[in-house]
């Protein structure tokens, strides 16, 4: 996973909400919610702008030039010096390539005609976490390869497409929070395929070569600690020990510090340095040695000084060779990950004032007339990148004493949570989720339409159906669903 980045042209796609705010140049009309004991939100949306924007995907360089990790780990792409801003758009390329957007907007103007109110509910029930990971894995473990597959079995191919080792980190760390020692020991295992034995570290692919992000590696370490909680393997401490020391030389010891983001690359990520952060005060857990807890303050202080904006959310990186050439491109899950880092030295660090910190970066996330949130005032990430702010709140929210603020942290997160089984989750295939309800089918669709009063043509897309048929199944993404079953136990942790 990454930050606004050439890495993958990380989508900055709408993600599907309904809200009491006020969308940019649009007029709020009514938002009514009714609190029962499982509330009810009914809507009358907003009219929208005279010109429908969707930002189709976001890139993170600055001024470098990298290899993208596809299939074939050849494509290259250069990006403009010139700053990225939140809501740029710009495609994502090779394998990890979302569809354009299958919709061609309309004029729409505060005259647009009323459409029917939509209603849902804001609850999720208690086996979702479980259903969802079921499915994921009856649809995506291969027994006979002892492996994830990027395929969907539905569709009865018999293909296997070999995911990237960022699934394997996003679906392991699901695993993990099963608790499901069978499952956690063979995904551990498919994982170990992907190490550079030279490095101690993971490869992109299973070639275990020298294509090695360090935001990839950090997020494994989170998956071989609570492997090892759950299982008391010792092979995944020792795993997560090794990988963890590679990433502490990936501080860049020669400039100012911060975390490089890609091995013998020039770029320093805000999400490099804040999850490799959250590795090290989680092993720390484990292992209580000073070094790990010294060293994630250290990237909190890097964080602080170099990438917090003034609305307390972080740019996404700069160049190692000139710390001014700042991109300025802001993602939701470097803030989800700061929140978390932070809960954790709220706990166990005496240093600075870490929890207020915290509540800061929780309110700024939160702010929809912010720059987390796109015209329908929602979190602006597409389901595959959104689950570690929902981590991040629920990190806080148990680790930390209560606070004023966590009751309005608790209900948007219940509300997040509520809408993406709402608008996300086929209703033809319960408990799977596509990224983008726009993007799927056409009952999905206008579901979403009327739901926003939106104004948009719906075109087919055959990707999302088996062998591009419409009359056959719709296929679904292992890493949505990996991002969707984390978000569901996270949800599951606080209510």
């Amino acid at each position: 996973m990454l930050c606004i980045s050439l890495k993958y042209f990380v989508p900055l796609i709408i993600f599907l909400t309904v809200v009491d705010g006020i969308p940019i140049g649009a007029k709020r009309e009514m938002v009514t919610i009714y609190k029962t004991f499982v509330e009810t939100v009914t809507i009358d949306a907003a009219t929208q702008n005279p010109e429908v924007y969707i930002p189709l995907s976001t890139n993170r360089r600055s001024s470098s030039s990298e290899t993208l990790r596809d299939s074939s780990k050849k494509g290259t792409l250069m990006s403009s010096s010139t700053t990225v801003a939140t809501s740029l758009a710009a495609r994502e390329t090779s394998h990890y390539s979302t569809r354009s957007s299958t919709l061609k907007s309309r004029s729409k103007t505060s005259s647009s005609p009323s459409v029917p109110t939509s209603t849902y509910t804001n609850h999720i029930p208690n086996d979702a976490f479980e259903n969802t990971l079921n499915e994921v894995w009856d649809r995506f473990w291969l027994s006979e390869k002892n492996q994830w597959n990027d395929d969907d079995s539905i569709c009865d191919t018999n293909q296997f497409s070999e995911p990237v080792v960022w699934n394997q980190a996003v679906i392991g760390k699901a695993i993990t929070n099963s608790k499901n020692t069978e499952r956690i020991e063979k995904t551990a295992e498919a994982i170990y395929k992907y190490k550079n034995k030279s490095l101690g570290v993971y490869s992109a692919t299973t070639a275990g070569d020298d294509d090695i992000y360090n935001d990839d590696n950090a997020q494994l370490v989170w998956v071989f600690v609570d492997g090892y909680k759950a299982t008391g393997n010792e092979k995944h401490l020792e795993a997560a020990k090794e990988v963890m020391q590679f990433l502490m030389t990936q501080w860049n010891s020669q400039g100012k510090g911060g975390v490089i983001w890609k091995y013998k690359a020039d770029y320093i990520a805000s999400i490099s340095t804040v999850e490799a952060a959250l590795a090290a005060i989680r092993l720390y857990t484990i292992t209580s040695d000073i070094d790990l807890l010294k060293f994630t303050e250290d990237c909190m202080d890097f964080m602080f000084e170099y990438f917090q904006d003034t609305d307390k959310l972080f740019f996404d990186g700069l160049n190692k060779n000139n710390y001014d050439d700042i991109n300025k491109g802001k993602l939701s899950y470097t803030a989800g990950c700061a929140l978390s880092t932070l809960a954790y030295l709220s706990k166990y660090s005496s240093k600075s004032n870490w929890k207020s910190k915290a509540i800061e970066i929780g309110m700024a996330a939160m702010n929809r007339n912010g720059a987390l949130y796109n015209g329908n005032s929602i979190w602006n990430n597409q389901l595959k990148y959104v689950h570690l702010l929902y981590a991040g709140y629920v990190d806080l929210l148990t680790l930390t004493d209560w606070d004023s603020e966590y009751s309005d942290f608790k209900q948007e997160l219940l509300r997040q949570g509520s809408l993406m089984i709402e608008f996300l989750q086929d209703p033809d295939d319960k408990s799977l989720y596509f990224g983008l309800a726009t993007g799927a089918t056409k009952k999905m669709f206008q579901k979403y339409e009327v739901t926003f009063k939106e104004d948009n043509v719906f075109e087919e897309n055959k990707d999302i159906y088996c062998n591009g048929n419409v009359n056959k199944p719709t296929k679904k993404s292992l890493m949505n669903n990996g991002s969707a079953a984390q978000i569901l136990f996270e949800v599951s942790r606080i209510f």
